[in-house]
């Protein structure tokens, strides 16, 4: 029997067994008010950054991918890099707008409130170099002069191919910056579930994600990383499931969030349907997926002898028009590791 066979069996005979998982995330986070008026309705920004506190700056029209078959967002959309006179005159008037607006009772304007700036754009370290440290320090400066504070994160989307394809100078120079939070568009660990969305990684996936971590490993930048359960469908879940937890152990991010595939009128819709071997996964076989790769994952990491401390999160139900999680959950993984050094 199958460890998916085994799972389904276990889960239906005794779903308490898994409670410890089911915990609600607690804050579910209310659509995001547009605080800037010159994003792009499509300006890609992720769950948790979707809050008051946040800055955002788009830097990026459409994807310079643009070819994931679960995706419509960005198709009829042509990819370019935003000048950075642009870039800076946008903030400028952003800047002016929040200041100048308040929030009864508090008589508190909207600046006041932000503590994290977010990079828009669909991959942004593909914006280059030179310009995105002159973009991060105008804008820090002109934000922390008007708060009186230091920003505590700032950040941006990415995927795994841009983090693999920058070198350790830009790196250097980019997190020296400040950005400090990469999100990393990783949806899955398994080559197979990737080459059949049209991701576009090599087959020797693993080694791939050893490498960008043994890099990232330099760097003062936080990992917040994406997985997509379902992705694949069931034909491809196994693979999934273990490939994604080997991929997340080597990364042993701050952050996991699951953000599930929604299918609908999708090119990956069409793939999965003409495959008379493969099918869409239900809400419940979904579910099982988050929860076999969350304590897959915590098991492999509380082993590892590495210190751990990843917050496992699956927020709103419905994300965006991409992603749809059949339910909420929230939980940590956590293990400190004492150095011997010191007795030595």
């Amino acid at each position: 029997m199958s460890p998916f066979q085994t799972f389904h069996d276990w889960f239906d005979e005794d779903p308490s067994i898994f409670s410890h998982w089911l915990e609600p995330a607690g804050v579910v986070e209310p659509k995001p008010e547009q605080r800037n008026p010159y994003l792009a309705p499509h300006c890609n920004i992720p769950p948790c950054e979707k809050k008051r506190e946040v800055f955002y700056l788009e830097l990026q029209e459409g994807c310079p991918h643009n070819t994931c078959a679960y995706c419509k967002t960005y198709k009829d959309i042509g990819f370019s890099n935003k000048k950075v006179e642009e870039v800076k005159a946008n903030f400028d008037l952003t800047l002016n707008v929040l200041e100048n607006r308040f929030n009864a009772p508090e008589e508190k304007s909207d600046l006041e409130s932000i503590t994290r700036f977010y990079l828009g754009g669909a991959d942004i370290l593909t914006y280059p170099t030179w310009d995105l440290v002159e973009v991060i320090n105008y804008a820090k400066k002109k934000i922390e002069q008007r708060i009186g504070r230091k920003l505590s994160k700032i950040s941006g989307y990415t995927t795994t191919s841009s983090l693999a394809g920058l070198s350790e100078f830009d790196l250097g120079y980019i997190t020296r910056a400040g950005f400090n939070l990469a999100y990393w568009g990783l949806e899955s660990g398994s080559s197979l579930v990737l080459d059949l969305v049209n991701k576009g990684y090599n087959p020797l996936f693993s080694e791939y994600v050893k490498n960008v971590i043994s890099k990232l490993k330099q760097f003062p930048l936080r990992l917040s990383v994406f997985v997509m359960p379902g992705l694949g469908g069931i034909k491809y879940s196994p693979a999934h499931i273990i490939d994604t937890i080997e991929a997340l152990a080597t990364i042993n991010p701050s952050w996991i969030t699951f953000l599930s595939i929604n299918p609908k009128n999708t090119e990956y819709d069409e793939i999965i349907k003409k495959d008379n071997d493969n099918r869409h996964m239900t809400p419940k076989e979904v579910k099982e997926q988050m929860i076999m790769i969350a304590d897959g994952l915590e098991e492999k990491l509380l082993k590892s002898g590495e210190n751990v401390d990843c917050l496992v999160a699956a927020y709103n139900k419905r994300i965006t028009p991409v992603c749809r999680n059949p339910f909420t959950f929230r939980r940590r993984i956590k293990n400190s590791v004492k150095s011997n050094e010191g007795s030595k």
